[in-house]
C-alpha cells in the first residue's frame, strides 16, 4: 500500500513537521510504503504545486494530507482540490492546531466543504474533536506519538529553578510572560535559568527586552534539533509552556517522559492531556505573575511536585508509539 502524505514541511522546525518526520520513519514496513510532498515553498512556487501533484497522486493508494488552521490550511486546499481528478483514492486529511475554533469562524462553508471531501477527518485530541462537532463533521482520534522510555528516569530529589520553554517565538507562545515571570522569580532565586529552545518572529524583540531590563540567566539556544530536545530537557527541571490557544503539543508529553513538571496555560486540547495539580499545574494565559507563583509552589513543595511527575509519566502509555501505531494502520486499512 502506497501512501502519499502532503504537509509544509522543515526538518527540526517542530509541530506538524515532527509528527511527519515521525509518520515517515515509523510507518513504513512489509505492507506500506510512504512519500512526502512538500508544500511549504515560496509564494512564487505554491500556485503551480498543483500541476505537480496531479501527477503524484496515481502513484499512490492513499493520501494523507497534514494541515491546519490559517496559512496552514494550503496543504488541504492543493491536496483536495488535485485529488478530486482521482475520486477512487483514499483520503484522509490530519487537523492538527489549537486554532481551529476561532479559523471556523470565518467562511465555515467554504473550509468546511474541503474537509468533507475526505473519506476520514484524524484529529489529536478531544478538544479539537468537539470543534469539529459544532461544524457538523465526524472525526477519529488519533493522539501524536512518544517514545517511552523503558524505564523510568530518576526522579529529582529537589527541582531546582532551572525553567525550560520548546515553543516557537511567536506571539501566539507568549514567551515574554515566561521572561517576565523569570524576573519575579529571580527576587528569591537570583540563580534562576531559563533555557528558550526555538525560533520564530518575535526572537529580536525578546532579546532586547531581556537586555534593557538586564534579566540575567537566560540563553537562546534558537532551533534545535529535536534528538536534542530531550538531552535539554533532562538538564533543566521545570517545563513551561504558556500559548493562548494550542491542542497536543508533542512538548509536554516530551516533558512528562523526561520526569520534568510541566507548568502550563489551560487552553484547547492541552486540557485533554494536563489534569491540574495531578499531572502538571495549570494557569491562566497572559498571567507572568501566576507563572512565577506556580515555579514557587513547586520549589517549596518537592514531596507533591514529585507526585504530579510521577503520575504524568504512568499516563503516557496512551500516547505510546505502538498505540498510535496500531491506530494508525487501522485506519490506513
Amino acid at each position: 500500500m502506497k501512501i502519499l502524505y502532503i504537509a509544509n514541511y522543515k526538518e527540526n522546525s517542530g509541530g506538524i513537521s515532527n509528527v511527519v518526520k515521525d509518520y515517515l520513519c515509523r510507518v513504513p514496513d512489509t505492507e506500506h510504503s510512504v512519500t512526502l510532498f512538500n508544500t511549504k515553498r515560496s509564494n512564487l512556487v505554491r500556485p503551480f504545486l498543483i500541476l505537480v501533484l496531479i501527477f503524484k497522486i496515481p502513484k499512490a493508494d492513499i493520501i494523507h494530507i497534514h494541515g491546519c488552521s490559517y496559512r496552514g490550511f494550503f496543504p488541504i486546499t492543493i491536496g483536495i482540490l488535485a485529488s478530486k481528478l482521482y475520486p477512487k483514492k483514499r483520503l484522509i486529511i490530519s487537523y492538527h492546531g489549537g486554532g481551529a475554533k476561532e479559523y471556523f469562524q470565518k467562511q465555515v462553508r467554504v473550509k468546511r466543504w474541503f474537509l468533507k471531501q475526505a473519506d476520514k477527518v484524524v484529529v489529536m485530541s478531544p478538544y479539537l474533536n468537539s470543534v469539529f462537532k459544532d461544524i457538523d463533521l465526524e472525526t477519529i482520534i488519533i493522539p501524536n506519538g512518544i517514545n517511552i522510555p523503558t524505564k523510568q528516569p530518576k526522579t529529582r530529589k529537589t527541582f531546582k529553578p532551572n525553567i525550560i520553554s520548546l515553543r516557537s517565538l511567536s506571539k501566539n507562545y507568549n514567551i515574554k510572560d515566561i521572561i517576565m515571570a523569570l524576573q519575579i522569580i529571580q527576587k528569591d532565586y537570583p540563580e534562576a535559568s531559563l533555557s528558550i529552545l526555538g525560533d520564530g518572529p518575535d526572537r529580536t524583540e525578546l532579546e532586547n527586552y531581556t537586555a534593557i531590563n538586564k534579566i540575567h540567566n537566560i540563553t537562546f539556544f534558537g532551533r534545535v534539533n529535536r534528538f536534542k530536545v530531550l538531552e535539554h530537557l533532562s538538564k533543566n527541571d521545570i517545563f513551561v509552556s504558556v500559548p493562548t490557544f494550542d491542542n497536543q503539543p508533542l512538548s509536554i508529553l516530551e516533558a512528562f517522559a523526561e520526569c520534568i513538571p510541566v507548568i502550563v496555560t489551560a487552553v484547547g486540547g492541552v486540557k485533554d492531556i494536563v489534569i491540574d495539580s495531578y499531572n502538571g499545574l495549570l494557569i491562566a494565559p497572559n498571567s507572568p505573575g501566576e507563572i512565577a507563583g506556580r515555579i514557587s509552589w513547586l520549589l517549596t513543595h518537592q514531596e507533591e511536585g514529585n507526585e504530579i511527575v510521577k503520575n504524568a509519566f504512568d499516563g503516557l502509555y496512551q500516547y505510546s508509539w505502538d498505540s498510535v501505531l496500531q491506530k494508525l494502520k487501522m485506519l490506513y486499512s
